[in-house]
């Protein structure tokens, strides 16, 4: 036999959908009706003539609410190249009022790799996103800002029922549990939408009202995320209005970067554009609730922490919380906050990143040990910043998330969210106050067990 090498290429894990698809024998949902051009959840397959029989047809949403696959062939159904496809489509058709929201780690990812500041970063995308035809560019800050008001009103509510939380904006360990856990931990996951889901929201149901909309010209929503899996959470049949999707199209950094590569390139000479405020919001991009080391997935722990530290136990935190590292690495974090006599009611905070954590607390749940009242999970290690749909995001280094994580810093804190003219204006026009029911009508979703699919269903 010769000596030379044999070399193994594009091997991977994943199971190319059948025609037979296990849906209909696992009880899974039925096909709903083709969604809109322009939409990232088109069908699978490609239309057929009227002559022929009709057949059933597998959408994004559909995988979502399914746990038939082997491994994780949703992959299929998030290519770049129909992404940018259905976005660019999108933007461009002038029958809709196209509103994209910029998320901060994607900006600060394509800050990060032109070397630019946020701020300029936001208004150059700004420019671009208006010559693809976006009628309005938002940064996700306020739809955050919100989400954190309603999930301190959550927090509140669980405190006073002792009941533990955990609370988590990413779609993959939302599905993770809603898949592979019972009921028990999924009735402790925070109902709060998602920032992108929430602007969604306001885009959809309040624009109108807020700026003058043309006549016949429908909303459409698309958004700019650090994550692929954010694509799949804008599938969710529950995150659904007038039963089409409220996010209809989602790309990552690194796919915009690819349009700004291909059609806006050097982006330095590309002019800047005042970001829209239509909500009158008078923070924009700078404005952080904090600005610690756990900011970059959207400052759910130390935001609570602060707030649960001055109504619960009477004192305020320091400007910069030390949170106390678990084991190696920096991706486990808790905190405890402690009345100030002995033996006083205390409280466990932790955050949990990268599945390896994940599983750590799901394991202490199910054994019935975990000692924590508050979690906040991410799957990716790192958190958001670390997105695997941000540039470079292929690569894991370490060096790269630090100088993305400094550009996102760049801002002040803000002293109280309820003082912000933006969030005051969102909740004035719903006419509620965070946490009550009006306002979880807005901003609050289901979770729900997607069960196992039994192994004689599944195409081999």
């Amino acid at each position: 036999m010769g000596q030379g090498t044999v070399k193994l290429t594009d091997l991977n894990d994943f199971l190319r959908p059948s025609d037979a698809c296990i849906l209909p024998v696992g009880g899974g949902m039925q096909a709903k009706s083709e969604p809109k051009p322009g939409s990232f959840a088109s069908p699978m397959y490609g239309k057929q003539s009227e002559e022929q029989a009709k057949i059933a047809r597998v959408t994004l949403s559909d995988c979502i609410t399914c746990s038939g696959c082997v491994t994780s062939a949703e992959t299929i159904l998030l290519d770049s190249t129909e992404a940018l496809r259905a976005f660019e489509s999108g933007c461009s058709d002038k029958s809709r009022f196209a509103v994209v929201g910029l998320s901060q780690q994607a900006v600060a990812s394509v800050a990060e790799k032109y070397g630019l500041g946020l701020v300029a970063t936001y208004e150059k995308l700004c420019t671009i996103l208006k010559e693809l035809g976006a009628s309005r560019v938002y940064d996700v800050s306020l739809a955050r800002r919100i989400c954190l008001l309603e999930h301190l009103a959550e927090v509140f509510t669980k405190i006073e029922k002792q009941q533990s939380i955990i609370t988590s904006a990413c779609p993959g360990f939302v599905s993770y549990v809603e898949k592979k856990q019972g009921p028990e931990v999924i009735g402790k996951l925070s109902n709060v939408k998602s920032p992108q889901a929430i602007l969604a929201t306001l885009a959809k149901r309040l624009l109108p009202s807020a700026t003058e909309v043309p006549q016949g010209r429908e909303v459409w929503v698309a958004s700019v995320m650090p994550c692929h899996d954010k694509k799949l959470e804008a599938a969710r049949p529950e995150l659904e209005y007038n039963e089409n999707p409220e996010v209809d199209s989602v790309i990552t950094s690194d796919e915009l970067d690819s349009i700004i590569i291909k059609s806006f390139s050097p982006l330095s000479t590309v002019r800047r554009t005042p970001l829209d405020e239509d909500f009158g919001d008078d923070h924009g991009p700078l404005g952080s609730v904090c600005l610690g080391e756990l900011v970059g997935s959207g400052g759910y722990l130390e935001f609570t922490v602060r707030a649960v530290a001055e109504k619960y136990f009477g004192y305020k935190l320091p400007e910069r919380v030390q949170f106390r590292t678990i084991g190696r690495g920096r991706d486990f974090k808790e905190y405890i906050l402690q009345g100030p006599g002995q033996g006083e009611k205390s409280m466990k905070f932790a955050a949990a990143y990268g599945f390896k954590n994940v599983q750590k607390i799901m394991r202490s749940i199910s054994a019935g040990r975990c000692q924590y009242q508050y979690i906040e999970m991410m799957s990716c290690p790192g958190g958001c910043n670390n997105g695997g749909g941000q540039i470079g995001g292929d690569v894991r280094d370490r060096s790269l998330l630090e100088k993305v994580e400094a550009v996102y810093k760049q801002g002040s804190v803000i002293d109280d969210l309820k003082d912000c003219k933006g969030v005051q204006i969102v909740y004035d026009l719903i006419g509620a106050e965070p946490g009550s029911d009006k306002a979880r009508k807005f901003f609050h979703t289901t979770f729900e067990s997607r069960g196992e699919v039994p192994l004689a269903s599944l195409e081999w």
